[in-house]
């Protein structure tokens, strides 16, 4: 049984790190029709909103059972929540506007991804929690690309 609750742990702190690894969200078309940002106004505002993620995400706890992940779950999806939400108060470039949406899309995909992993982990599921780990990953690797063409390279770490 302790075997077991190892290998939970390790699927939950990988899962942890991908959740950790970068911040996604985007401006979006919703934010209220202010000035769009040039492609250069918005990399900056997005490489801040996502150091400070990065800054809040490393500062949380390490890890070491089952019920502390669960916790670090709960609160990196939290603070990736929050970082989404100060990027839809961006108004993107025009030019860039469907590459923002299409950013903001997978963000709200890894979100809905993490809740899945955080009920898995309360499940012990450790199958399901592996699932999840591994939508995170083919998410963050299109996200990452985005953010690379965008010039938010904070939000590809």
């Amino acid at each position: 049984m302790k075997t077991r609750g190892l290998g939970i742990t390790g699927l939950l702190v990988i899962g942890a790190a991908l959740a950790l690894s970068g911040c996604g969200g985007n401006g979006s078309s919703s934010s209220g029709g202010g000035k769009s940002l040039t492609k250069e106004e918005f990399a900056a505002k997005a490489n801040a909103i996502c150091a400070n993620y990065l800054l809040k995400t490393s500062a949380l706890p390490n890890t070491t059972n089952e019920a502390e992940a669960v916790k670090l779950m709960v609160d990196v999806r939290a603070l990736y929540a929050k970082s989404i939400a100060d990027m839809k108060k961006l108004e993107p470039p025009t030019v860039e506007r469907a590459t923002v949406d299409r950013a903001l899309t997978l963000s709200e995909q890894q979100l809905g991804t993490i809740d899945q992993e955080i009920a898995a982990m309360r499940k012990r599921d450790p199958a399901a929690v592996m699932k999840a780990v591994k939508r995170v990953k083919a998410i963050t690797k299109e996200s990452n690309g985005i953010f690379n063409r965008l010039g938010a390279a904070s939000c590809t770490r």
